[in-house]
């Protein structure tokens, strides 16, 4: 998770830096930049859904074998 976390850091700050240019330059036209806010949201969306999944799926690795435990046990009354 730690590079994951390192990738998430480097993708802020590109963000950041890219905005930051954009909002100082007096001359963008606004359809860029709603253009530039639409990219961030659906590449953040991305980033969202990759977190769910990796935890959803680390849940459901640790939650597999307690489950098959109990299934077991059921089956041996």
């Amino acid at each position: 998770m730690q590079e994951y976390q390192e990738y998430l850091k480097q993708v802020t700050l590109i963000h950041q830096e890219t905005i930051r240019r954009l909002i100082n330059y007096d001359h963008t036209p606004p359809l860029d930049l709603a253009e530039m806010f639409e990219g961030i949201a659906n590449q953040y969306l991305d980033i969202s859904e990759q977190i769910r999944d990796h935890y959803f799926l680390a849940q459901q690795a640790t939650a597999l074998p307690s489950l098959k435990a109990s299934q077991a046990a059921e089956t041996a009354d």
